[in-house]
Protein backbone atom coordinates (compact mmCIF):
# COMPACT_ATOMS: atom_id res chain seq x y z
CA UNK A 1 0.00 0.00 0.00
CA UNK A 2 1.00 3.76 -0.98
CA UNK A 3 0.27 5.96 2.07
CA UNK A 4 0.62 9.74 1.24
CA UNK A 5 -1.10 13.10 2.24
CA UNK A 6 -0.98 16.30 0.61
CA UNK A 7 1.46 18.97 2.39
CA UNK A 8 1.92 23.01 1.84
CA UNK A 9 5.10 24.29 0.73
CA UNK A 10 7.22 25.86 2.49
CA UNK A 11 6.68 29.56 3.10
CA UNK A 12 10.29 29.89 1.72
CA UNK A 13 9.12 27.49 -1.67
CA UNK A 14 8.34 29.58 -5.09
CA UNK A 15 6.10 26.83 -5.70
CA UNK A 16 2.32 27.36 -4.54
CA UNK A 17 0.94 23.73 -5.90
CA UNK A 18 0.88 21.00 -2.80
CA UNK A 19 3.42 18.16 -3.15
CA UNK A 20 2.24 14.44 -2.38
CA UNK A 21 4.08 12.68 -0.07
CA UNK A 22 3.93 9.11 -1.01
CA UNK A 23 4.96 6.25 1.72
CA UNK A 24 5.13 2.67 0.34
CA UNK A 25 5.16 -0.36 2.72
CA UNK A 26 4.21 -4.20 0.40
CA UNK A 27 1.79 -4.92 3.08
CA UNK A 28 -1.48 -3.89 3.99
CA UNK A 29 -1.79 -2.20 7.22
CA UNK A 30 -5.40 -3.24 9.33
CA UNK A 31 -6.03 0.67 9.74
CA UNK A 32 -5.44 1.55 6.32
CA UNK A 33 -7.28 -1.27 5.00
CA UNK A 34 -10.15 -0.23 6.87
CA UNK A 35 -10.01 3.28 5.54
CA UNK A 36 -10.29 2.11 2.52
CA UNK A 37 -13.50 0.16 2.86
CA UNK A 38 -15.33 2.76 4.78
CA UNK A 39 -14.83 5.21 1.71
CA UNK A 40 -12.09 7.68 2.83
CA UNK A 41 -12.05 10.12 0.77
CA UNK A 42 -8.18 11.15 1.07
CA UNK A 43 -7.24 7.74 0.18
CA UNK A 44 -6.56 6.41 -3.19
CA UNK A 45 -5.62 2.85 -4.26
CA UNK A 46 -3.59 1.33 -6.69
CA UNK A 47 -2.67 -2.37 -7.70
CA UNK A 48 0.83 -3.17 -9.40
CA UNK A 49 2.31 -5.96 -10.81
CA UNK A 50 5.97 -7.40 -9.34
CA UNK A 51 7.71 -5.17 -11.77
CA UNK A 52 6.04 -1.99 -10.49
CA UNK A 53 3.70 -1.43 -13.68
CA UNK A 54 0.05 -0.53 -12.91
CA UNK A 55 -2.60 -2.81 -13.03
CA UNK A 56 -5.66 -1.07 -11.52
CA UNK A 57 -6.66 1.93 -9.91
CA UNK A 58 -9.43 3.65 -8.00
CA UNK A 59 -11.64 6.39 -9.05
CA UNK A 60 -9.95 8.68 -6.50
CA UNK A 61 -6.71 7.97 -8.16
CA UNK A 62 -7.55 10.28 -11.07
CA UNK A 63 -8.57 13.11 -9.00
CA UNK A 64 -5.45 12.80 -6.64
CA UNK A 65 -2.71 11.95 -9.41
CA UNK A 66 -4.35 13.58 -12.02
CA UNK A 67 -3.91 10.76 -14.31
CA UNK A 68 -7.07 8.88 -16.12
CA UNK A 69 -6.86 5.37 -15.32
CA UNK A 70 -6.50 4.80 -19.25
CA UNK A 71 -3.46 6.44 -18.90
CA UNK A 72 -1.94 4.61 -15.87
CA UNK A 73 -2.64 0.98 -17.29
CA UNK A 74 0.80 -0.75 -17.29
CA UNK A 75 2.58 2.52 -16.89
CA UNK A 76 5.50 1.67 -14.57
CA UNK A 77 5.49 3.65 -11.14
CA UNK A 78 9.21 4.28 -11.64
CA UNK A 79 7.90 6.32 -15.04
CA UNK A 80 5.93 8.44 -12.69
CA UNK A 81 8.96 9.56 -10.75
CA UNK A 82 11.11 12.22 -10.81
CA UNK A 83 14.28 11.58 -11.96
CA UNK A 84 16.18 13.09 -8.93
CA UNK A 85 14.25 10.21 -6.84
CA UNK A 86 14.88 7.08 -9.20
CA UNK A 87 18.21 5.43 -8.08
CA UNK A 88 16.72 6.36 -4.41
CA UNK A 89 13.36 4.36 -4.84
CA UNK A 90 15.42 1.30 -6.75
CA UNK A 91 17.51 1.43 -3.79
CA UNK A 92 15.07 0.90 -1.17
CA UNK A 93 12.82 -1.41 -3.37
CA UNK A 94 15.51 -3.78 -3.45
CA UNK A 95 16.94 -3.20 0.33
CA UNK A 96 13.20 -4.62 1.14
CA UNK A 97 13.09 -6.74 -1.27
CA UNK A 98 16.70 -8.31 0.28
CA UNK A 99 15.17 -8.78 3.79
CA UNK A 100 12.14 -10.26 2.62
Amino acid sequence: IVEGHYLVPMALSSRPEPVLLAVCTPVAMPETREAVIQGACNVFTTQHSMDMKILEVDRSTEHYLGYSNNYLQNVSWYDLLHWDCLFDAQAKHKLDSDEN
